[in-house]
């Protein structure tokens, strides 16, 4: 079947079929949002979709041309995020914070395999 844009009938039927796909896509990111490992998910692919830094590689106009392909994305899905999802969007941010600080401690860490400070008295 065929569209025809000076037919009512397929104009509406296109409207309908869209409405129902933005109402999809809100509840799946409202679903994703509500689950720790959906955040933690989330928070991943927007960091890779280069959200949080920006995308130009100096020298290198294929990459950040790639790159901001990949913002794109990005960015569209974060605007679902923010808008239909603002108060699990902080909470996906303070469990990314969180997440941060702690491996910054875990990396920073300088004991020995045995646990000992270094310097300590054995």
């Amino acid at each position: 079947m065929t569209y025809d844009a000076s037919n009512r009938k397929d104009v509406r039927k296109a409207e309908k079929a869209a409405k129902h796909a933005e109402n999809a896509r809100i509840e799946y990111t409202r679903r994703i949002m509500s689950e720790a490992l959906g955040r933690t998910w989330m928070h991943s692919l927007l960091a890779r979709c280069n959200v949080f830094h920006t995308p130009f590689v100096r020298g290198s106009i294929d990459i950040t041309a790639f790159n901001c392909g990949s913002q794109n994305v990005g960015l569209q899905i974060f605007a679902d995020v923010i808008v239909n999802c603002p108060t699990e969007y902080i909470l996906m941010m303070q469990e990314a914070s969180h997440k941060e600080l702690s491996n910054d401690r875990h990396d920073s860490d300088n004991r020995s395999p045995n646990g000992e400070q270094p310097g300590s008295p054995n």
